[in-house]
């Protein structure tokens, strides 16, 4: 239960960094206090869209990540 607390914490933290703007990969998760768990996580936000990034290369610490556009519905 623990550990699904810290994700949450890790989400927020993430998510709310992008809100102020797109930031590269390597710099959002390295600015939390678990970097490897964040890492992880953010593979997560990804794959379930809540994030994104250029998919004309591949995910590096370099790419450029941005909040997700979300339909209205």
């Amino acid at each position: 239960m623990a550990a699904d607390a810290h994700c949450l914490e890790l989400q927020e933290e993430m998510l709310g960094r992008l809100e102020r703007g797109s930031a590269r990969f390597g710099d959002l998760v390295g600015a939390t206090a678990m970097p490897v768990v964040a890492r992880a996580h953010a593979l997560h936000l990804l794959r379930w869209r809540r994030i994104g990034f250029d998919l004309a290369s591949p995910l590096r610490d370099s790419s450029v990540v941005a909040l997700a556009i979300r339909p209205p519905w």
